[in-house]
């Protein structure tokens, strides 16, 4: 008894983003044979995976380092350890962009340099996602929650240092 497999994909078609693979169950199927001893064999047939495009090689990557950052009002600058610099707006991380210059410039490199970490923004991005072009990926909550925390917060230093100096005399 001969077992055959075949492998097939299940394609449908969606508006917005091309052919899919969607559907995909697994049957069995009789292939019935000519011959002088009519024989049998079955056939599983199971899904496949695939995507749009050209077929390329797959390439192992090794994401280069950060080296140096430089933050100024409206960019972000990585130098990296292959000789790259890369830039991305500022406005892609919007804890850097509400951030105090001291805050944006006091940053260290983390996951030996795969990272880079500001501790008093709570913000970590890393090298791959900004080679990617991935901006931060907060939600607008989240984001407006530290937003108010942060101006609560100076609005309490505020506070105190004005009652501080009203006890001085000030």
């Amino acid at each position: 008894m001969n077992r055959n497999t075949f492998t097939s994909s299940v394609r449908t078609r969606s508006p917005s983003s091309g052919s899919i693979l969607s559907g995909c169950k697994e049957a069995v199927a009789s292939i019935e044979q000519n011959s002088v001893e009519s024989t049998k064999s079955s056939g599983i047939i199971t899904c496949s995976s695939w995507r749009l495009g050209m077929n390329t090689s797959g390439v192992d990557l090794e994401v280069p380092r950060a080296e140096a950052v430089t933050v100024t009002s409206d960019t972000l600058v990585v130098e990296l350890s292959d000789g790259r610099t890369i830039s991305v707006p500022l406005a892609w991380f919007p804890r850097l962009l509400h951030a105090t210059l001291d805050e944006r410039n006091t940053w260290r490199l983390i996951g030996k340099g795969h990272g880079i970490h500001w501790e008093d923004l709570d913000e970590d991005i890393s090298i791959e996602g900004l080679l990617a072009g991935k901006p931060s990926g907060e939600s607008q909550v989240s984001f407006k929650k530290w937003l108010k925390s942060r101006t609560e917060r100076s609005g309490t230093s505020v506070t105190r240092r004005s009652r501080r100096r009203s006890k001085l005399g000030g």
